[in-house]
């Protein structure tokens, strides 16, 4: 498979992953089996790991406090589609 296909595959992940959340904040079980699919993607592609911005880390990571603070869920969604929508205009085919 080549990079641009394997992001594809990162994009469609995060695109799921903040549907979940936007459309059912309370839905922890869908998120989690969803960035575990992220996670996958990323553990297991060096080059695609280097290619996602550095804020999907942080966006895995802070699923805790996101289901605390409904602003940083705002916020942080906000900047996963911006990750997105920039990993779709400079790498996917």
């Amino acid at each position: 498979m080549t990079i641009a296909e394997k992001t594809n595959e990162l994009i469609a992940a995060l695109t799921v992953a903040a549907e979940v959340e936007a459309n059912d904040p309370g839905d922890v079980r869908g998120w989690e089996r969803q960035a575990e699919v992220i996670r996958g993607l990323l553990d297991g592609n060096v080059e695609l790991a280097d290619l996602a911005p550095h804020f999907v880390w942080h966006y895995l990571a802070d699923a805790d406090i996101r289901q605390k603070e409904p602003a940083y869920r705002a916020i942080q969604l906000r900047e996963l589609l911006e990750a997105v929508n920039a990993l779709r205009h400079t790498h996917a085919a």
